[in-house]
């Protein structure tokens, strides 16, 4: 029960202080578009969570479902720091923009 508590804890301290980061740098650079990164934020768990609920109970071996589901997340995951990637890249945020986003 403390594992839980301390891991949830740890959680949302984790995701409090990413989007903190994340308004900062756009707030402090005037500019909103990697303000985008939330969608995958939001997508990102649902893949997992679909899988989760509706998988089988049998642990032998692999299931399909989840390793897909795995792979979309993780998919989402980098998705949310290639967007950023691109935006530095093609000049849409400065470079300060980009340093502090890459920490969330």
């Amino acid at each position: 029960m403390r594992s839980t508590i301390s891991g949830i804890i740890g959680l949302s301290f984790s995701f409090s202080v990413g989007v903190l980061l994340l308004s900062l740098g756009c707030a402090l650079y005037h500019n909103w578009w990697p303000a985008f990164v939330v969608i995958f934020y939001v997508l990102a768990p649902i893949p997992y969570g679909l899988a989760r609920r509706y998988s089988e109970t049998s642990y032998s071996g692999s299931n399909v479902g989840l390793e897909i589901a795995l792979f979309l997340t993780s998919v989402l995951v980098i998705s949310a720091y290639g967007l950023i990637l691109v935006l530095a890249h093609s000049r849409s945020i400065e470079r300060g923009a980009l340093l502090v986003l890459s920490r969330c």
